[in-house]
């Protein structure tokens, strides 16, 4: 699970100081205290009682005093209370403690700086660093003097961060501590603390990192033992396993599986279905194991699990359980039908709890939203890409009625931003809930998958294009939210995009119109202007979609991480001929942004079919 703050206490004095454990804390949180002061030597500044070791950071303010930071591991032998020597005994201080769980003590990363002279200022930062984990949790502490003519009477925390704590100790030394949680290793910069009614003569900053204990997702079955056989295209054995959601811990595993089908999407959920007859008793038991018969039973259950999906002991999907379906057909007796999405669905039933406002890097606005989502919704042990996409652009929304989901996906799609796409992934003996992020695409162009058709066979076994007016349109137009009317007596209009006409008309096409509502009633008129642009260029004209279904080896080059890859499809038949030279006629190459997997019966004899679903694809 991802390091988090459990609790934070704080204490101030003018002498000697006493600061309380924070009441939450748990055997085995890192205890991170943060003491500060106006008086020097600071050398004769702690250390506290309990054991703390030696300072993790230190820096002398200008006007003598300034910070020192000490770290220990919580035990259960642990003091309600610490004292901590002062240099001098009248020195006002400020001490806070933070209690951090699941958190790694060894990762820990630290920077210090400080206001170089004494001068007048109106905001106090804090400095940036690298974090050596992918996971982690970010804490930013200032103090700082009041400014004599104009003195400061507290301070402000940075954009984005969660205020921790904010103290006064008399008129000499304000302090205040700071923390947001972070899902990837792109540098963080500077972070500035403003000052709140006045101004500051100096100051003191301090910037920690310190990493997760444990990657969440939990420890993969071991993979089936397959017997000995050379494979053939479209050969690979299936096992479904099933987890708790929220710690990844096996339940069991799901009896036979018919009729299964499963995906995944760049930017969009995707579903797994699937059957599980019940012949017997003894099925029926071994299910009811995974879902319960009733809804008193809490520990299993949909909404409670995801199901991983094996193929070759290779994870191709993770889905969160959302729907079971007992039944009995006339044809096809007693069983049940499972239904999940990929877990981004589950992002469409989690909602903000306060109005969402952020700005930045396209990239770092996402992972801001993300882990938001997780913090006031539900941790999900997702961990974002690192990298940034060059461009700004603010997510902003007046109440909390949109979904996280919504929000994301829209955000992704105005003005061409960014893509996204969930890859579980086996690292290191464990599973980690991976986003990977692209600006403005996701596109590995070295990598490129062949799948062909011809008079000798191939692996392409069905092919459809679809080429439709009704897609699309040559004059395109969105239509908003609705601002709040200025008062009772005053009316409001949706906020619309201008009318976009593409370059269809220009070259003697009739004009015909696309309308859209915003899917997030944006009423930012930039926002619903970027989701126009973005309509018009995905739908000008009479769009093509293409769906290839290819045989999948159980060797292929295409895995289930692929999404993004190019694929090159060569296609020779009666309506696709050869050339005059024998080449062919279609030989299309396109980025892949999605796929799905229907896995052949086991006993069947049949062959595992996958979708290759291209950047053809028109989706508003």
């Amino acid at each position: 699970m991802p390091a988090d703050v459990r609790d934070v206490s704080v204490a101030i004095s003018d002498g000697p100081g006493t600061i309380a454990r924070p009441g939450g804390a748990q055997v085995g949180d890192v205890l991170i205290l943060f003491a500060s002061t106006w008086v020097g030597p600071i050398s004769a500044f702690g250390p506290p009682s309990g054991d703390w070791g030696a300072p993790i950071a230190e820096r002398t303010g200008v006007d003598n005093g300034g910070v020192r930071v000490w770290r220990r591991t919580m035990t259960s032998g642990e003091p309600a209370t610490y004292s901590i020597p002062v240099p001098e005994s009248f020195a006002d201080c400020t001490f806070a403690i933070l209690a951090v769980k699941n958190a790694d003590a060894a990762a820990l990363q630290v920077a210090v700086s400080g206001e170089s002279g004494v001068n007048v200022i109106t905001a106090a930062s804090t400095p940036g660093i690298t974090p050596t984990p992918a996971s982690s949790l970010e804490i930013r502490f200032v103090s700082g003097v009041p400014d004599g003519s104009d003195p400061a009477d507290s301070l402000g925390a940075p954009a984005g961060y969660e205020p921790r704590a904010s103290q006064r100790a008399s008129f000499f030394v304000l302090s205040a501590l700071a923390t947001r949680s972070l899902v990837s290793s792109a540098p963080v910069g500077a972070a500035a603390f403003p000052a709140i009614e006045g101004k500051l003569r100096n100051y003191v900053g301090v910037t920690i990192i310190i990493g997760s204990k444990v990657s969440s997702g939990g420890p993969p079955p071991t993979p089936p033992t397959f017997p000995a056989f050379t494979p053939t295209a479209g050969d690979a054995e299936i096992r479904y396993t099933v987890h708790d959601y929220l710690t990844g811990s096996y339940v069991g595993d799901l009896p036979t599986v018919r009729q299964v089908r499963f995906g995944r999407r760049i930017g969009q959920e995707t579903s797994w279905d699937g059957f599980v007859p019940l012949p017997s008793r003894r099925e029926a038991d071994q299910l009811a194991e995974i879902i319960p018969r009733g809804r008193t039973e809490l520990a299993t259950g949909p909404g409670r699990l995801v199901v991983h999906s094996w193929r070759g002991g290779a994870l191709w999907g993770m889905h969160w359980l959302t729907d079971a379906l007992p039944a009995r057909s006339v044809r096809g007796g007693v069983g049940v039908q499972l239904r999940g999405t990929t877990l981004d669905g589950h992002w469409q039933r989690l909602y903000p709890t306060s109005p969402p406002d952020f700005d930045g890097d396209l990239l770092e606005v996402f992972r801001a939203v993300i882990t938001d989502m997780q913090a006031t919704g539900s941790n999900l042990g997702l961990s974002c890409s690192a990298g940034t996409a060059g461009v700004s652009r603010p997510l902003t929304a007046d109440d909390t009625g949109t979904s996280y989901g919504q929000l994301l996906q829209t955000y992704a799609r105005a003005g061409g931003g960014l893509e996204y796409v969930l890859n579980p992934t086996v690292v290191g003996g464990s599973i980690q809930r991976l986003v990977k992020l692209g600006a403005p695409k996701i596109s590995n162009t070295d990598t490129e998958h062949v799948f062909s058709e011809g008079a000798d066979g191939g692996d392409i076994t069905a092919w459809r294009i679809e080429t439709s007016a009704l897609r699309g349109g040559t004059r395109f137009g969105v239509t908003g939210g609705t601002p709040p009317a200025d008062d009772v007596t005053s009316s409001s209009q949706p906020v619309r995009s201008t009318l976009i006409t593409t370059e269809h008309v220009a070259a003697g096409w009739p004009i015909y119109d696309m309308r859209i509502n915003h899917p997030g009633a944006s009423i930012d008129p930039q926002v619903v202007q970027d989701y126009a642009a973005y309509a018009a260029a995905r739908a000008g004209g009479a769009p093509s979609t293409f769906a290839f279904d290819v045989l999948l080896g159980k060797e292929s080059t295409f895995g289930p991480n692929s999404c993004g890859d190019w694929a090159k499809f060569v296609l020779e038949n009666p309506w696709f001929p050869p050339t005059d030279d024998g080449g062919a006629s279609f030989n299309l190459r396109q980025r892949i942004i999605g796929w799905e997997l229907t896995p052949a019966e086991r006993g069947s004899g049949g062959k595992d079919r996958l979708t290759l679903i291209t950047d053809q694809e028109v989706e508003l």
